[in-house]
């Protein structure tokens, strides 16, 4: 009968090779962090902080609620640029009818876009009026859906 743990030159020889990969690997994941850029570990830890927003708004609430015109308009702009990828009820991106943003709020993210997301920045494309009749043509609809108004 041969017992499982032979004491031979090849099993001692095997486990010293087990034993120096498992040293090299956690040496080089060490020496790994320790040659990241410092900026790139402390941000893993330190999300970035929001930045202030700066831009001096036009208007600070909606303007054109329940302006007919500027509601037909802002539905017009609206499926010449929104509509590709948030569709009537919501697509690629959400249903703006169930947006919790209100007036500046959205309009910063139109303006901006939205890191991380597929939402483009509007502020070289359209004005701050435009962005505020699709924001009136929005609201709109979202009243005649039933849609609760956000917070």
């Amino acid at each position: 009968m041969m017992h499982p743990r032979r004491n031979t030159a090849r099993s001692r020889r095997d486990r010293a090779v087990v034993l120096g990969c498992s040293i090299l690997v956690i040496a080089l994941s060490a020496g790994a962090v320790l040659f990241v850029p410092y900026d790139a570990r402390a941000q893993a830890h330190n999300p970035p902080k929001a930045q202030a927003d700066t831009y001096d708004y036009r208007w600070t609430e909606n303007p054109f609620a329940g302006d007919e015109e500027k509601i037909a308009a802002g539905q017009r702009l609206y499926k010449n640029t929104c509509y590709i990828c948030h569709l009537d009820n919501g697509g690629r991106g959400p249903d703006l009818k169930k947006s919790r943003l209100v007036d500046t709020a959205f309009i910063r993210i139109v303006r901006e876009g939205r890191k991380g997301t597929q939402m483009p920045a509007w502020r070289e494309k359209l004005t701050e009026e435009e962005m505020w009749e699709i924001y009136a043509y929005i609201r709109a609809r979202a009243a005649a859906a039933g849609s609760p108004a956000p917070p």
